[in-house]
C-alpha cells in the first residue's frame, strides 16, 4: 500500500509512506521517505526493528541508526 502525505496543503508530497502486508492482512513492514529521498525510516514488524537511513555518497540509503519497538 502507499500513502502519500500532504502536510502543507500542496500539490506536492512531503512524506511517502509504504506497507507491506502478508497473506492474512498483518502488517509486515513500512518505510517512510522524505520527497527527496535523502532520509528514510524502515520499520519491520516481525523481527520489531526500526532503523533510520540516509543516502551516502554514492547516492545509497544506509543504515545509521537502529532500535527496538
Amino acid at each position: 500500500v502507499r500513502i502519500e502525505r500532504f502536510a502543507d496543503g500542496g500539490d506536492r508530497p512531503t512524506s511517502e509512506i509504504w506497507q507491506l502486508y502478508d497473506l492474512q492482512g498483518r502488517l509486515d513492514a513500512a518505510i517512510q521517505t522524505t520527497p527527496d529521498g535523502k532520509f528514510a525510516v524502515l520499520t519491520n514488524y516481525r523481527t520489531r526493528q526500526s532503523c533510520r537511513l540516509v543516502r551516502n555518497a554514492r547516492g545509497e540509503l544506509e543504515t545509521v541508526e537502529t532500535w527496538s519497538i
